[in-house]
């Protein structure tokens, strides 16, 4: 429930887009251009919808997560 407030999506990675370019880069692997350009070709393919119980992960952060794996493991 604290995700959008607290999480590393809505606030570092808005932080470093503003402050720090080199940072969203090497956290990410791309620039944020780059990361926008993937998101719209994905983002109807891994995009939920809202239940009654829950808001669900929206497709700019399911592709934050998985970037940042994919960053981490290599």
């Amino acid at each position: 429930m604290r995700r959008n407030i607290l999480g590393a999506s809505n606030t570092l990675l808005v932080e470093w887009t503003s402050e720090d370019q080199d940072m969203y880069k090497n956290h990410l692997r791309m620039s944020r251009e780059q990361f926008f350009e993937l998101s719209s070709k994905v983002k109807q393919y891994i995009q939920k919808q809202d239940t009654n119980m829950r808001e669900c992960i929206s497709a700019h952060v399911k592709l934050q997560i998985n970037l940042r794996y994919l960053a981490s493991c290599w």
